[in-house]
């Protein structure tokens, strides 16, 4: 413990005021950072394994992305995290979207139970929704969040117009 009286955890030791605890049953606190530029301040020069979604209802799917995420990041000492957003973004890209089953603070109490370490949360926006899938993860993958593998669903799309998925993100990521 450090002198907080909080468990020490190398990095994860919150230290910046932005980072929102949320302890759960004796478990360590989920980080989370709202935004990318919090995100890059708290994470330093530490690399992630990192999933991209919506998250809502923390359903099987999910749990199964989520139990893939945390393995394979102890397993190489990444920082697992997920990117999850404010907003669902079928609300931007004009889509129909079901209403959310649960808020952004019942979704991050979820995901700190199954043992997430970080959580990103970002506005989806009109600006984000039009990034290339290409430039997507150059400038906020690779570079901002230093990620190192990624653990997808099945039906995971990314970038302007949906073109990105899961093989075009594996490509990105052995040119990069």
């Amino acid at each position: 413990e450090g002198a907080s009286g909080r468990p020490e955890r190398g990095w994860m030791t919150p230290r910046l005021p932005f980072a929102l605890d949320i302890a759960l049953k004796g478990r360590l606190p989920l980080i989370v950072w709202h935004g990318f530029a919090e995100a890059e301040e708290g994470l330093g020069e530490n690399a992630t394994a990192l999933s991209i979604g919506t998250f809502d209802g923390v359903h099987l799917g999910h749990q199964a992305v989520i139990a893939a995420l945390r393995e394979k990041a102890r397993a190489r000492s990444l920082v697992g995290m997920v990117m999850t957003f404010a907003q669902h973004p079928f609300s931007v890209v004009g889509a129909e979207r079901p209403p959310l089953l649960i808020t952004l603070e019942e979704r991050l109490e979820l995901l700190s139970s199954l043992g997430v370490e970080a959580a990103l949360v970002v506005p989806f926006d009109e600006t984000l929704a039009a990034r290339d899938p290409e430039e997507f993860v150059r400038d906020y993958l690779a570079r901002i969040l230093k990620v190192r593998l990624m653990v997808v669903g099945h039906d995971f799309r990314f970038g302007a117009g949906g073109k990105g998925d899961a093989g075009v993100l594996s490509a990105l990521g052995k040119s990069l």
